[in-house]
């Protein structure tokens, strides 16, 4: 089957056929981003939608220039009153998707057409900002084979086209083919370069479960979330979820209410580089690798007693670590920490230990009252340590629901609900130990992590998220006491989710718990997320460093050699494409050069408005373009002439036949040279 010709003119309507694959390309742009812009965005584009189509019915014409002036001036008022004075990365999408969609009540002729699928390439580009997984890429890749499809049937022979409406798939998934491998190669050996400006999204701010602020009396409900935190890999065998304390936050302010940051102590950060770590050896050392996903902020998250040696990554003395700018995109880091506890620290300094036991000086009297009773008759902190998890472990419960709190908090939780998740535990706890002068601060983060079918990673969710003490005693230094452990071990040992399995909340933002009850469904959600985890390892942390390491295995590390390989690629697919495209047509009659002017001829004269049907003959065309007076039509009217007798009543001379060769090219560079002028 021979390939539609593309003969049309940038003026000529927009055929049947053309206008159904520029709907469905634009139909399939718009849905991609529907889940990321405001609803009422997504409603002006399926308005416009069905405008066009009126219009192609002939139920309504184009809108005028004062309806377009009208609609901007709506979705400009629309988009001020959706985002206000913030400027972000989704509000320029959304201005994006609504340029695009009112730009479709314009597409009359393939110009318009084509200006529309142009855009459409960057309406695409914009959902990879927000997902970047195997399924989105997929989604991306098939839109892309849609859009090319709609350029070549804009541009085809509308006949041909009407008869063979698929011809234009069977053409842009050959054009891909050859892409594909093309694209691969690039992938794999082009270096990487960092983005020179980035924007946050709204999806990125608002991802992480966590804040610098804790607040447990406002507390009512817990949040249920699954958006993935990160992903962890061990270089041995995974440690158990109950010893998987992930550290994000230190809180050591109280102010009778909130759980705050002390800005004096952790503003003093130092470069990982510059700490003097010992050599991590497997022995000594377990290692791990995390990948962070975008959260908008610095921190990071990591076992206690973790060593990172990487210039972007600070650190500070209470084991804390932060990303040098605010995370944006997929962040990997390695870490390593020593198989048995060690001793870092064993006094503790006086200006950390007053802050550490500090309280306000009113506010919860019976607790105070209750923890100087104890302290008559407690010998050591250890002691009063297992009094304190006793009574949690005697009188308390585990709830994701508790009642709110009164002024005085503390004295309401300790005397009063005694109903509350880790956040409850771990700050009533820390104001126990403080009122006995006992340094002891918060620290949240995440707790364990679901480890995939093949025991290789861990997952960690936001459901995971976790608050639990750290203590001060003269003789251990910071040791972690959690309070959540004496009053609900299974949250510990199982994790949130276990926990909670039969504890479905049809409303809650999680709606695992109906299904993964059936070991297939959960078993197959394990294998779908082994295989997003293998994407994002491999594809989208595919790095400068990752791309220097595979070239050096496969001995390119030389930028000559390197050079020499890719110069030697792009010559050997270029000459196999030749062989095919011999191959293809070594059966095929060749056209004499003659008719390939001729035909070169009447195209310069479909661009004057004249086109030729495939039907016509050459005398029948030469009379409508001197019907339609264009330039030159007596001359072309002779040519024609010509070559119709030459052609279908006498062969002509090679002479005669060079001499009307030589008119039709002096005559096409003519009407070349006028089309310019124009």
């Amino acid at each position: 089957m021979n390939p539609p010709t593309l003969t049309t003119s940038p003026k000529t309507q927009l055929s049947r056929t053309a206008l159904l694959y520029v709907s469905a390309a634009f139909i399939s742009n718009a849905a991609l981003l529907m889940a990321y812009v405001p609803w009422w965005i997504t409603l002006v584009a399926a308005i416009c939608l069905f405008w066009r189509a009126a219009i192609f019915i002939g139920l309504c014409s184009f809108p005028t220039l004062w309806h377009k002036l009208l609609i901007v001036a709506v979705c400009a008022v629309g988009l001020f009153f959706q985002f206000r004075y913030r400027v972000a990365l989704d509000m320029f999408v959304s201005m994006l998707l609504l340029g695009f969609s009112l730009k479709l009540l314009e597409v009359y002729h393939n110009n318009s057409a084509q200006y529309l699928l142009y855009l459409a390439f960057f309406v695409l580009m914009t959902f990879l900002l927000f997902e970047q997984g195997m399924g989105a890429c997929i989604l991306a890749l098939l839109q892309i084979y849609l859009l090319f499809s709609s350029l070549i049937a804009i541009n085809s022979d509308p006949v041909f086209l009407m008869k063979r409406p698929l011809s234009a798939l069977k053409i842009s998934a050959g054009l891909l083919g050859f892409a594909l491998p093309l694209m691969a190669a690039l992938f794999l050996v082009m270096p990487r370069f960092s983005p020179l400006w980035t924007m946050p999204l709204k999806k990125q701010q608002a991802s992480t479960g966590m804040s610098a602020e804790m607040a447990p009396g406002d507390i009512t409900q817990f949040s249920r979330s699954s958006d993935l935190v990160l992903r962890a890999t061990f270089d041995g065998v995974i440690p158990p979820p109950k010893e998987l304390y992930w550290r994000a936050l230190v809180l050591d302010k109280f102010d009778g209410r909130n759980w705050t940051i002390d800005c004096d102590c952790n503003d003093r950060w130092h470069e990982t580089t510059q700490l003097k770590h010992e050599p991590i050896g497997k022995h000594k050392h377990l290692s791990y690798q995390v990948m962070l996903e975008p959260s908008g902020n610095k921190w990071l998250y990591v076992l206690a007693q973790t060593s990172i040696n990487d210039p972007m990554i600070l650190s500070n003395s209470e084991g804390l670590f932060r990303h040098k700018k605010d995370i944006y995109e997929r962040l990997v880091y390695t870490g390593a920490v020593p198989r048995k506890s060690e001793k870092t620290l064993t006094v503790l300094p006086s200006a950390e230990r007053l802050r550490d036991t500090q309280l306000p000086p009113k506010g919860n009297p019976r607790t105070r009252a209750w923890v100087a009773k104890l302290q008559k008759t407690t010998k050591s902190p250890t002691e009063l340590i297992q009094k304190y998890l006793q009574f949690f472990h005697e009188s308390f419960a585990y709830t994701t629901q508790p009642p709110a709190l009164g002024k005085n908090s503390i004295d309401d939780f300790l005397f009063g609900t005694q109903r509350g998740f880790c956040e409850h535990f771990s700050s009533s706890f820390v104001f126990l130990m403080r009122a006995a002068g006992i340094p002891a601060r918060v620290v949240i983060g995440y707790l364990g992590g679901e480890a995939s079918f093949n025991k290789n990673y861990v997952t960690v969710r936001q459901y995971d998220a976790h608050a639990w003490a750290e203590v001060w005693l003269d003789d251990q230094g910071w040791v972690r006491v959690d309070p959540t452990a004496s009053v609900a071990p299974e949250r510990i040992e199982d994790g949130f989710e276990n926990l909670f399995f039969n504890d479905y909340d049809p409303n809650a933002p999680v709606r695992l718990w109906a299904y993964r009850k059936y070991p297939l469904i959960k078993q197959l959600q394990q294998q779908i997320d082994q295989v997003n985890y293998f994407w994002a390892r491999s594809v989208l942390s595919y790095e400068q460093d990752t791309r220097h390491n595979l070239l050096k295995r496969l001995g390119l590390s030389s930028a000559w050699v390197l050079a020499a390989w890719l110069i030697g690629f792009f010559i050997t697919g270029f000459i196999i494409f030749l062989s095919f495209l011999f191959w293809r047509n070594r059966y095929s009659p060749r056209e004499c050069l003659c008719t390939r002017r001729y035909r070169k001829l009447c195209k310069a004269y479909a661009q004057q408005g004249i086109r030729r049907t495939p039907e016509e003959t050459p005398m029948q065309y030469a009379q409508r373009v001197s019907d339609a007076k264009l330039p030159q039509h007596e001359q072309f009217f002779q040519i024609s002439k010509q070559y119709s007798d030459g052609c279908y009543v006498s062969t002509p001379s090679n002479k005669a036949t060079r001499k009307l060769i030589y008119a039709m090219m002096h005559l096409y560079w003519h009407l070349l040279f006028l089309a310019k002028r124009k």
